[in-house]
């Protein structure tokens, strides 16, 4: 009997154990699954832990981007008309300093064509993103051209709820509104469909501005799939078969065995390349951005010289890349805003390792 009661108790124990393991290995795999999508969407090292509950915004505006036909109404002055529009949604999160998206609305009233913009972007923090709206009437716009009275676009702070897959658009407060703090400030609702459908409702306080709430339709037309920009680690047999136009440049051509870890900021490269092709690359690159550059060829050869393997230990901390034993530093052209292109070539394997900021 006391031998049958070991057995059942182990037998629990082990079961407790399998159902820990798998318990273990599915959060494991969110939390990969997680850091995958927000390396495609641009971000390869966002903190471990890092929120996802904004993932679905930014795939819900990646689906979106395209043109629809959007149904609603323009509100002004406590005025409705009923509208029949086109939206058209543009943007990327990995091309640019910043993830932002453009959406237009133009539809036609009075005999005239109407256009409302509004820029949507959004900056990493130590706990989410923070989302910013800009709103213009460009028709508000082009009187003030020639009026000369500036039109101020309205500026909204973005809270998302990923249940409700809705994000609450808020003004920032003005100068005037801070001196007036019951004011209440304007405000809308924003969805964003998993289809990429979008819907702006539930709008308050226009003060006379123009806001255009509604919902997309139909999808007329898809944004082509752009898979030009990289993000995160890609290996290609050789450099012609790299078309992101932020690191091709900075390649040699006769580059094999290319590994690019790229990020908004910038990239990473290793490749194999014989010194006298990587020289005539250099010279190329030289010829074609040197008389922009801030700092004079001359000046940089001068100070060309070996390197420890301290000097590539980021190419470690950042890719994976054991630092180089053997390598010479060499510099592209440096633009006026700090962007550059360190190379160091490592003379006993042919390797080359390149890290470029774009700003």
């Amino acid at each position: 009997m006391r031998s049958h009661r070991l057995v059942s108790c182990y037998s629990l124990l082990f079961s407790g154990f399998a159902v820990l393991g798998v318990v273990l290995l599915a959060s494991n795999s969110v939390a990969q699954d997680s850091a995958a999508r927000w390396s495609e969407l641009g971000y390869p090292r966002l903190p471990e832990g890092f929120p996802d509950d904004d993932l679905t915004l930014f795939e819900g505006l990646n689906l979106a981007c395209g043109k629809w036909t959007f149904e609603g109404e323009s509100r002004q002055e406590g005025v409705a008309t009923p509208v029949t529009a086109e939206l058209n949604v543009t943007g990327s999160p990995v091309g640019g300093m910043y993830a932002g998206w453009a959406m237009v609305l133009r539809w036609s009233a009075d005999s005239r064509d109407r256009t409302m913009q509004y820029t949507i972007m959004a900056t990493p923090s130590k706990t989410g993103f923070r989302w910013g709206l800009f709103g213009i009437d460009l028709e508000a716009l082009q009187k003030s051209a020639k009026t000369r009275i500036p039109a101020k676009p309205s500026h909204y702070k973005g809270s998302w709820n990923s249940d409700q897959r809705t994000i609450i658009w808020t003004e920032k407060p003005s100068t005037q509104r801070e001196e007036n703090p019951e004011e209440t400030q304007r405000s809308f609702q924003m969805v964003v469909a998993a289809d990429g459908r979008i819907e702006i409702k539930n709008a308050n306080d226009l003060d006379g501005q123009r806001l255009v709430i509604g919902k997309a339709i139909e999808q007329t037309e898809k944004a082509s799939e752009d898979k030009m920009f990289l993000s995160g680690k890609h290996r290609f047999q050789s450099a012609d078969m790299v078309a992101d136009p932020r690191i091709k440049p900075y390649l040699p051509r006769k580059a094999t065995d290319v590994v690019i870890f790229s990020e908004r900021g910038g990239h990473y490269a290793r490749y194999k390349v014989t010194l006298d092709d990587f020289t005539e690359f250099l010279d190329e690159l030289w010829k074609r951005d040197g008389d922009t550059s801030v700092q004079k060829r001359d000046e940089i050869d001068r100070e060309r010289k070996p390197v420890g393997p301290s000097v590539t230990e980021k190419f470690r901390e950042v890719a994976g890349w054991a630092p180089l034993e053997d390598a010479i530093h060499f510099s592209g052209p440096t633009k006026s805003n700090g962007a550059m292109t360190s190379f160091f070539y490592d003379r006993a394997t042919g390797t080359v390792y390149h890290d470029r900021g774009y700003w």
